[in-house]
């Protein structure tokens, strides 16, 4: 095993520790006997790392209920699957890098932006990803799980404010798009969308909202296998743009 992916997994888990050095407690798997595990008693939480390879392995679970075995047990399970994508995974050698299509199944290509000539590879506002992305960064992640594998999501992208999902077929993109709109319901009402653009919903901050970070529009356009989710801090920008949106992805089929 290389002595640096030991040496970082060994690290992160000290890092963890020292931020509650009294709390937390060291634990063990049988099954992953080099694991680094980490619990803090009576919370349904659990936080683990693994060097495997060049790669470090982080899981963090949490529960209903503050059980360490059941804790213990969804580690292990979710090293078993982990590891198996591990080792299948085949990287690319860096002298093919300049012969990767950046969209290859155009994706950036069906999203509406301004100017796209300059754009380079950005994690958060020029990028293609699985669904897993999303579901791994979200902290909401079991909702969105059910979600995206409901309509048979397999793709998406970011560009800018804006993201894009590919699914299985128009009608699991009604139901994805009437799906988020329900959970953004919490803090967001009902707005007319663009005229003469069918199957647009948009929403509109609730003034009595927590706002921090939010923009204040939303609009959810479903077109055949493909669902839009734009924001913006302009009515009349996403308006315009979710108008834009609907022409391209109606030209792009």
């Amino acid at each position: 095993m290389p002595p640096h992916a030991e040496r970082a997994a060994t690290e992160l888990e000290a890092a963890d520790l020292a931020s509650a050095p009294d709390q937390n407690r060291k634990l063990t798997l049988t099954d992953y006997a080099a694991a680094q595990i980490h619990w803090h008693p009576g919370t349904p939480g659990i936080g683990a790392y693994l060097a495997h390879g060049e790669f470090v392995l982080r899981v963090s679970v949490r529960r209903p209920v503050a059980d360490e075995n059941d804790l213990l047990g969804w580690v292990r399970r979710a090293f078993d699957v982990q590891l198996d994508a591990v080792d299948k995974f085949v990287p690319t050698p860096a002298t093919d890098f300049a012969a990767l299509r950046l969209d290859k199944e155009g994706m950036l290509a069906r999203s509406m932006v301004g100017l796209r000539d300059d754009r380079s590879p950005d994690i958060a506002a020029f990028a293609v990803y699985s669904t897993n992305y999303l579901t791994a960064t979200s902290t909401d992640s079991v909702t969105w799980q059910r979600i995206l594998q409901d309509a048979g999501a397999d793709a998406m992208s970011y560009l800018e404010h804006d993201l894009l999902f590919r699914v299985r077929d128009a009608q699991a993109g009604h139901g994805l798009a009437a799906a988020v709109v329900l959970l953004r319901h919490t803090e967001y009402r009902d707005m007319d969308g663009p005229a003469h653009v069918p199957d647009a919903q948009c929403l509109a901050l609730d003034p009595k909202a927590p706002s921090a970070g939010s923009q204040p529009y939303k609009c959810y356009l479903a077109y055949g296998r493909y669902v839009d989710v734009l924001n913006d801090f302009d009515k009349t920008a996403i308006l315009r743009r979710t108008a834009a949106e609907y022409a391209l992805l109606a030209d792009s089929f």
